[in-house]
């Protein structure tokens, strides 16, 4: 019965179903068939040359296989595939004309559980994009934050898909066509980045499908004159309906984003409705937001305080203020100041997301955890987060979950004096980068249970010709790389009794992961696709060795050390093969996929 029920889950389904017990696991665990399949053309004169790279998982416990191909040898291997029954295939397109790929559509479109289109250097016409989806008649999710519809119409058809139940809609199908793109999903049960502006177009909407919500359209810095009003039109209209809504993510709308600078004037009545309609929201939704994200105002025009809590929500993301810069994510400043009569010296000190004072925990009493969403510089991070929000006594106390983008070192004492008592600790670093701080993490969070370090690999393993690697035993040890060295040449072999000596010295220090007593997960994750670094010199792999697993992982009787790839990683091998003395402790793993914006 269980089989029967699984045979047509996607793949990520799959996976949670064999989370949940040993029996579950059991069955669903060799029913894994999934395949990722990516079309790209080498060259927009010469399309007939595709590029195509499959990735294939069979089985739970199975690496991922990753390879490029010609198309005749993926269609011979999808036909000699050993568990046809159970395959699920995800389809990714980037600009390709149906004509190259009809035979897979045609063979195996019924086996496509997962579609994402995205439209490349040219727009798809509507018609060749109903061709494509016309052919999936088990399709459950639709990405397609990439696509450009060229028709302004939409053919007559009477094509429904009765189990597409998830679509990522997003900024590039135009506005009015997705009332229409919708008529093909009566069932749909999750809309995430739904345009808000779609209701001026058509409010037979199932409102309780809408999971979070887009603003803009296209890639514009500024909305027109006409899409003000549509958008205030459709906020108001939303907002009659939010009774139905079950939002569970939400970002505040960016006011100085959304209007133009010549439009600019925070007492303009859309501003005004805008807000007043988007509060309404929030107020009706209270119960089902879990993730909230909070973009910099910076005296501008702050949304929060709240005048209600919202007792579901569990994480705040912070974004910058650099909207209007070219370096996004650099903390840099505003091209111009909103308030012309004042300069860039004097309006930058403001708070950035909230007025003084302001009581977080008040609005959101259950929160757990923050996600700081650019890279912090020590020169602004007072600005960012000023300590009368929040400092260890008003904010600190609840935050447990802590993911940051990047900072630098002196960042990172001013962030673990905020945040003490964070147990989950996620960051974007560099191996380089992870020697600087890890000290500093080991020393100020000692109940830290979880570790996720997020490695580039084009910019991570990166170390001079003269050395074979870059390795971490020195930092996860407290031993002195000579010392690695040494011990590395005599593994298996009994040291010296001055040698242990000086090690237990070394490991005595509160810098290293012993003093993460109660560390039960550790993992590395490469989130890159090549392991090619930006000096163009392909660097070893293997920054760990047995020094750290007998000296660090197995002195924590709890810890479980994690080093993950994302699928379709190309050098896999290679890390295996580095990583190889070290795979009887260290489990690795290469089917991490990387989450979506809208997750």
């Amino acid at each position: 019965i269980l089989r029967e029920i699984f045979r047509n889950l996607i793949y990520e389904d799959l996976v949670t179903c064999c989370n949940v017990n040993s029996i579950w696991k059991a069955v669903a665990g060799p029913m894994i068939c999934f395949y990722r399949i990516t079309f790209d053309s080498i060259s927009r004169l010469d399309e007939e040359k595709l590029n195509v790279e499959v990735v294939e998982i069979l089985g739970l416990d199975s690496f991922a296989w990753t390879r490029r191909m010609d198309f005749s040898d993926l269609m011979e291997r999808l036909r000699n595939c050993p568990k046809r029954q159970w395959m699920s295939i995800e389809l990714r397109l980037c600009g390709i004309l149906t004509k190259y790929y009809l035979p897979l559509l045609t063979e195996f479109g019924d086996k496509v559980h997962v579609f994402d289109c995205e439209s490349g250097e040219r727009s798809f016409h509507v018609v060749s994009f109903f061709a494509n989806i016309h052919y999936f008649s088990n399709l459950q999710v639709l990405k397609c934050n990439g696509v450009r519809l060229t028709c302004a119409y939409f053919p007559e058809n009477e094509l429904v898909l009765p189990n597409l139940r998830r679509i990522y809609m997003g900024k590039t199908v135009p506005i009015q066509d997705w009332p229409d793109l919708l008529k093909i999903a009566p069932n749909v049960q999750e809309l995430y980045e739904f345009p808000v502006k779609i209701i001026c177009f058509q409010r037979n909407i199932k409102i309780e499908a809408i999971k979070s919500l887009n603003y803009a359209q296209q890639h514009q810095n500024f909305l027109s004159k006409l899409e003000l009003h549509q958008l205030d039109i459709s906020m108001q209209e939303l907002a009659e309906e939010a009774s139905g809504l079950k939002l569970t993510s939400v970002a505040i709308p960016n006011f100085y984003y959304l209007f133009p600078r010549k439009l600019w004037d925070r007492s303009k009545p859309e501003i005004a409705t805008i807000r007043k309609n988007f509060n309404w929201i929030l107020k009706l939704t209270k119960d089902t937001i879990k993730v909230m994200t909070i973009p910099a105002a910076r005296g501008l025009i702050y949304f929060l305080p709240l005048s209600f809590q919202m007792k579901s929500v569990k994480i705040l993301k912070f974004e910058d203020d650099s909207v209007l810069s070219d370096n996004i994510g650099q903390n840099c400043f505003r091209n111009e100041s909103p308030y012309h009569s004042m300069s860039i010296t004097n309006w930058a000190g403001k708070h950035h997301y909230c007025p003084k004072r302001t009581v977080l925990t008040s609005m959101f009493p259950n929160l757990e955890g923050l996600e700081i969403k650019f890279n912090l510089m020590k020169s602004r991070f007072i600005e960012f987060f000023p300590r009368d929000t929040f400092g260890p006594k008003v904010l600190g106390t609840h935050i447990s979950v802590l993911k940051i983008k990047g900072a630098s070192p002196e960042c990172f004492k001013k962030l673990v004096k905020l945040f003490p008592y964070v147990t989950h600790f996620e960051m974007e670093s560099t191996l380089q980068h992870f020697v600087l701080v890890f000290p500093i993490i080991s020393e100020a969070w000692a109940q830290l249970e979880s570790l996720t370090v997020l490695f580039d690999p084009t910019k991570s393993f990166h170390c001079h010709k003269t050395f074979e690697c870059f390795s971490l035993d020195p930092v996860l040890t407290g031993i002195p790389a000579e010392f690695c060295k040494e011990m590395n040449l005599h593994i298996g072999k009994t040291l010296r009794k001055d040698f242990e000596d000086k090690i237990n010295r070394f490991q005595a220090e509160k810098r290293t992961i012993l003093n993460l007593k109660n560390l039960k997960t550790l993992e590395f994750i490469i989130t890159g696709k090549n392991l090619v670094c930006e000096c163009n010199y392909t660097h070893k792999p293997n920054f760990l060795s047995e020094v750290s697993v007998n000296y660090a992982f197995k002195k924590l009787t709890d810890l479980t050390v994690f080093v993950t790839t994302i699928l379709g990683f190309n050098a896999f091998e290679e890390l295996k093969s580095a990583l190889n003395p070290v795979l009887s402790y260290v489990e690795l793993d290469n089917k991490y996929t990387v989450p979506r914006k809208y997750d």
